[in-house]
């Protein structure tokens, strides 16, 4: 198969520091959830922790502080009772200023940047009005806990938010809740987050990719064949035997997340140029859209490596084709079967 080169990309990553400013890589504010008076975007925790399950990881919150701590309503589904050892903590820390140690290695202006220290350990920052990270989290491979600390910066930038009291409290929110869990997939080798729809039907779920104003959330709200597990950013995961799909809380809107998951039976990347209907599409040019649809670790050359062996994978594995719709028509009921 031919296919792009991974040389530049990858090389790129590993030559130096890496400037972007694409709003696609998680972080333009525009194209986050908002909360109403009667329905607000964030939810208070009870107690000091918190257990997530999202992508087949079990994710222990735990605030280091006695205020009240907040959660985007939409990690709602994802929130669990359940007892039993978590995969990963993370520390919360309010109040503490974050890490300035490291090369920076990649940069989203103005939202976040990532660095490198030199004994391994990786440090997501996200800014504030000052231009300097008012909230970062520090990965060390040898450790098994993640502290996320905000300073007091963090909670004066949110003064004249219309939620000012609950999203300045909720350390564990965008874009570094997301980052977090595409560091992780990378490091596990086990999955990649993609841009796009995820809907279950029965055992089986589908991809609707698309960049976003191709009508995904559009798309979800006329599903009723169907489970949607995620408007905007679906997990898939390796599984033996082919690739599960979960769903997760990240953008799009609230109310279309779903902790579900499903065997991946295919993917649809959505193209409103073309006539009504499914169309085949080569291996070439599907591969080139997903990878442009993917959240990989750009700044990690060993976790974009993998992320395009792992898309070759996944074509090699799951139908995919492109698609055709008319707004507000049910995709699941009309085109549930694989591509």
């Amino acid at each position: 198969m031919v296919r792009p080169s991974r040389r530049s990309a990858a090389a790129t990553a590993a030559a130096g520091i890496v400037r972007c400013d694409m709003p696609r890589i998680l972080g333009d504010p525009s194209s986050w959830s908002q909360g109403t008076p009667t329905s607000p975007r964030f939810l208070q925790v009870p107690g000091d922790h918190s257990l997530l399950e999202i992508g087949g990881y079990r994710i222990s919150l735990v605030q280091e502080s006695d205020e009240p701590w907040f959660l985007a309503r939409a990690y709602r589904p994802f929130l669990s009772a359940a007892g039993g050892p978590a995969d990963l903590t993370v520390r919360l820390r309010p109040g503490v200023e974050p890490w300035s140690e490291g090369e920076i290695r990649f940069e989203n202006r103005p939202f976040w940047h990532f660095r490198l220290e030199p004994g391994g350990a990786r440090l997501y920052g996200s800014f504030g009005r000052s231009r300097r990270p008012v909230r970062a989290f520090r990965v060390d491979p040898s450790v098994a806990e993640v502290e996320l600390r905000a300073s007091p910066e963090f909670r004066r930038s949110f003064v004249d938010h219309p939620e000012s009291d609950t999203v300045s409290r909720a350390l564990f929110e965008e874009p570094l809740d997301q980052l977090f869990f595409i560091d992780r997939l990378a490091a596990d080798r086990s999955g990649i987050v993609l841009h796009g729809a995820a809907v279950v039907d029965g055992d089986r779920a589908w991809i609707f990719a698309g960049e976003s104003g191709r009508g995904k959330s559009t798309l979800s709200s006329a599903v009723r064949a169907g489970t949607v597990l995620t408007d905007d950013r679906p997990i898939v995961r390796v599984e033996e035997g082919g690739f599960r799909v979960h769903g997760s809380p990240w953008y799009g809107q609230p109310d279309l997340k779903g902790a579900g998951s499903a065997k991946l039976a295919g993917i649809y990347l959505l193209d409103r140029s073309l006539p009504e209907g499914v169309h085949p599409i080569g291996r070439n040019p599907a591969f080139r859209e997903l990878l442009h649809l993917a959240f990989p670790t750009y700044w990690i050359q060993e976790g974009l490596e993998f992320a395009m062996d792992l898309l070759d994978r996944i074509l090699e594995g799951v139908p995919v084709a492109r698609l055709s719709c008319r707004k507000g028509e049910d995709v699941v009921g009309r085109y549930n079967a694989a591509p």
